[in-house]
This record gives structure tokens, sequence and C-alpha cells, in this order.
């Protein structure tokens, strides 16, 4: 039986999907921009994950960090605007709170669905003003052990936990805050021994934990990540902890979410058939020195906002091409990038929004486009993967 990705939010969802549909499908002039959009505001981090693939002590080429300048991040605020973008994601290769202007940029994001990854180091910063203003705060959080915390996270001096695990306890105290706030944690051979730990501290605050396999995105870390023996015997945990533990909502939630991620015995395996993705259209990931790609996995830029502005380049003919092209890979069987055949995010959210997406009517050509390389689907030929 194919096991479905258990989505939280239901309503919140439809409607993210009704708005993904008017962007791909009923947008003339391309008058709507992507759903969302991830801004990397600097490339500076000061932790060292030893998964992250920018600024894991594994790498040996870590370029130096850069950062957007004002003029270019004020403009990328109002072609948001324009383009009636209703999401702002700040995460990307660097910690945004670093960036000494953020909490005035959150400022200029008004109307907008703010949503922050972060690696928790500077939660003091997040008063209870500044909490108000934003939709999610999802915070990396890899393990409970003041020890192994300080290995994974790769920074040096005394261990940052207990900082961390004050703050957000101190973030949870406002009506609704579990609403806000999301935890996630990437599970390697140094944490995983801390499975029912973290589920179990998941359920004491009632928060969603986004528990899921490291993935092997550097060269160093094929080593440092589960084994098949190691994910059935994780996945075997995490089912007898959904059967005998007594839940909260979230807790409840997490453990669904993380029983689908460790349902294969190797991470993300490599698809035997490419996947539709819709990245492109669900959001547009820029990177601290003005790329513009289809997602935080894409290498190939399709563009620089600090040449162009993102307006400009969300229009033109060849940006929407590839995007287009990268939600027909089902059909041409060729990647967009180098990480299509493996990625998560398609595994996960486009083939859920492709079973409905594929059923629809569509009522406009687009050839605009490229009518001789993008092919249409006639309602209910695509294939059921």
């Amino acid at each position: 039986m194919e096991k479905v990705f258990p989505l939280r939010n239901a309503l919140e969802n439809v409607n993210r999907a009704l708005r993904l549909i008017r962007v791909i499908n009923f947008n003339s002039g391309r008058l709507l921009g992507p759903l969302s959009v991830e801004i990397s505001l600097t490339s500076a981090c000061n932790f060292n994950c030893y998964f992250c693939s920018s600024h894991s002590l594994l790498r040996g080429d870590r370029p130096p960090s850069e950062s957007l300048s004002d003029s270019t991040i004020f403009e990328l605020l109002e072609d948001i605007r324009l383009l009636k973008i209703p999401e702002i994601r700040f995460s990307g290769d660097g910690e945004p709170f670093i960036h000494n202007r953020f909490p005035e940029i959150i400022d200029m994001c008004k109307g907008r669905k703010i949503k922050i990854v972060t690696n928790g180091s500077r939660l003091n910063l997040v008063t209870t003003d500044l909490f108000s203003k934003i939709h999610k705060l999802t915070i990396s959080l890899n393990s409970i052990d003041n020890e192994t915390h300080r290995l994974i996270h790769g920074y040096k001096g005394p261990t940052q936990l207990p900082f961390i695990i004050e703050n957000i306890e101190r973030l949870l105290r406002p009506p609704q805050a579990r609403r806000k706030l999301q935890i996630n944690c990437a599970v390697g051979i140094y944490n995983l021994g801390e499975l029912e730990s973290l589920f179990q501290l998941s359920n004491r605050w009632n928060v969603f934990f986004a528990v899921h396999p490291v993935e092997a995105v550097i060269p160093g870390l094929e080593s440092k990540i589960l084994t098949p023996a190691q994910m059935r015997d994780a996945r075997d945990r995490i089912a007898k902890m959904l059967r005998e533990m007594s839940l909260s909502p979230n807790a409840a939630a997490s453990l669904k979410y993380a029983l689908f991620c460790f349902q294969s015995d190797e991470p993300y395996s490599q698809q035997k058939h490419l996947l539709p993705c819709y990245a492109g259209f669900y959001g547009a990931y820029l990177t601290a020195n003005g790329d513009y790609r289809i997602c935080c996995y894409c290498k190939s830029a399709m563009g620089n906002i600090n040449v162009q502005r993102f307006a400009e380049l969300w229009k033109d003919s060849e940006v929407q091409k590839t995007l287009y092209t990268a939600s027909f890979m089902h059909q041409s069987n060729i990647a967009a990038c180098t990480q299509c055949a493996s990625c998560p995010e398609v595994l996960m959210y486009s083939r859920i929004f492709h079973k409905i997406f594929s059923k629809i009517i569509h009522r406009r050509p687009f050839s605009d486009i490229d009518a001789e390389n993008i092919r249409m689907p006639k309602q209910g030929t695509l294939n059921d993967y």
C-alpha cells in the first residue's frame, strides 16, 4: 500500500493549492508571482552543522560570506508586493538573524505571511512584538544533549542548548504560539539514539517536530547518514511510539510525518522515473549573491536580482519555460537539475499537488511560452504514479 504524506493545516494547504493552480494555469501576463519567495539575506552563519551544504566543516571550499544589498532588498520587497506574493520565507544558506537590519526588514513585509528558519542561536532577538509579526518560526534543533548539540551544529565554546531551550519555552507562553513554532531535526548517526527523547519533548511542548533522515548532500557524509538497517530500526521505533504513547496533537502529527520520511531503507533514494516538479511555481529561491533558482537543491541560476528586477525575471519567457519544463519531467524523463532524481521536496509536496492538478481542465494555451517544447496534458491523461 502506498504511504500517504501527512498534511497538516488542511484548510491552509487547500488555499495554497488553489493559489498555485492560478499561478500555473490562469495567470495571463504573469501578473501573479509564485506562492512564496525564499530569501537568503546573508550567507553568513555562526554554526557549522556537519550536514549543511554551505557551512559544513567537511567542506574544504567554503566561499566567503555574501549579503544582499539594501537597494536589492527594497526592490525585491516592492516586486513581491506588485506580484501579490503572499508568503516570504527567510532562510537559505545563512542565519537570517545575523543580518543587522532583519527586524526592520520584517516590518517592511506587512501584509505577507512571514516564515523564518533559524538555528536558534539568536532567539533572544525574537521579542513578543516581533513574534507577533511572524506566521511561522522554524528552529533547527538537532539534539537535546549538550555535547551532541555542539558536535552536530559545529560551534566552539560552551553548549548553547540551554539558551535555545529556554528561549523556545519563553516563546511558547503566549496563546496560539504552538501554531507558529516548528522544530526541524535531521537524524544521522550522532543523534539516532535520541529519537524517543525528541518525540517526548514534542509531546510535552505540543509542538510539531519535523524529524527526517540526514541527506548526503556533500562528499564525506556517506559514513554519517543512516544505513538501511538503521532506517528500518528508526521506522520500527517511530511506529511503536505511535501505537503506545499518549500523544498531544502535534506530537502525533510529528510521528506520522517521521514515519513517512523514514519509510525507505535509504533516505530519499533515487527515483526510477522522474516526477513532476512544481517547485518553481511554489516558490522562488534567492541566494545571498542574488541568484534566482528554482529551489534550494538546484545549483543553476535563471538570473540574478542584482542585475535584473525579480518581477522582470519572473515574467521572462525563458524562466517560465524552465519552470514548465520541470513540471513535465514525468513525461520527458529529463531532469531540470542534478538533484531531481532524489529530491525529497518532489517526493512529498509536488507529488500530492500533481494528483490534483492532473485532473483539472487546462483552459489556456501556453503558446506564449513555447508550444513546441511544452505539451499541456489533456484531462485525465497524465500518468498516475
